[in-house]
């Protein structure tokens, strides 16, 4: 009995993708959102300063929040932080303020920058 050639490549193709289905479900199985919720002037690496599931702070597939307070706050993207995240979403309160002081030489965001704006009126 022959075999089919093309039947048996494409049963290899399934099986190649079925092993590596489970290697890429972990890798973005480690993605979270944070909220920056430290002091004005604080540094983007300190654990303390984020809230959300997860390790933070925010890394390379994870989602980093900056929600302005009733007086605006700056953080501080220093050397320690990772270099890389997935999203960064910034949502500013009318007349408040949302500042991201970079003290590292690079910062990559994958899958963008989301703005928002809230009235305080």
């Amino acid at each position: 009995m022959k075999r089919n050639k093309s039947a048996s490549s494409n049963h290899q193709i399934i099986l190649a993708a079925a092993a590596a289905a489970p290697l890429l479900m972990a890798s973005f199985s480690g993605a979270a959102a944070f909220t920056y919720s430290g002091a004005s002037g604080g540094t983007w690496s300190t654990a303390g300063n984020w809230t959300g599931t997860g390790t933070p702070p925010p890394t390379t597939n994870d989602t980093a929040i900056l929600d302005t307070t009733s007086t605006g706050r700056s953080v501080i993207y220093d050397s320690a932080a990772s270099g890389s995240l997935n999203t960064l979403t910034l949502n500013q309160t009318l007349g408040q303020v949302n500042l991201l002081d970079m003290q590292r030489s690079s910062f990559t965001i994958t899958n963008g920058v989301t703005l928002g704006v809230t009235s305080s009126r």
